[in-house]
């Protein structure tokens, strides 16, 4: 999606999508079957020090990668 987002808007960098865009791909993709079945959520959760649960890894993702004020 950041490849497709930053075609249509140059000014937009690659990276900086990638950080806006995670917390939601991580909620739409929670059910996936590869998501569960290789236990991605609980992975993530792990190196990133937070609950094992979706929401709880999309808000640590999107504190992680928020710009100070």
């Amino acid at each position: 999606m950041s490849h497709a987002i930053g075609g249509l808007r140059p000014d937009l960098h690659h990276g900086e999508l990638n950080a806006a865009l995670l917390p939601h791909i991580i909620g739409f993709n929670q059910a996936a079957p590869s998501v569960v079945d290789e236990k991605k959520i609980d992975r993530l959760a792990e190196m990133i020090g937070s609950e094992h649960t979706s929401e709880a890894v999309a808000n640590a993702v999107a504190d992680l990668t928020a710009r100070p004020s």
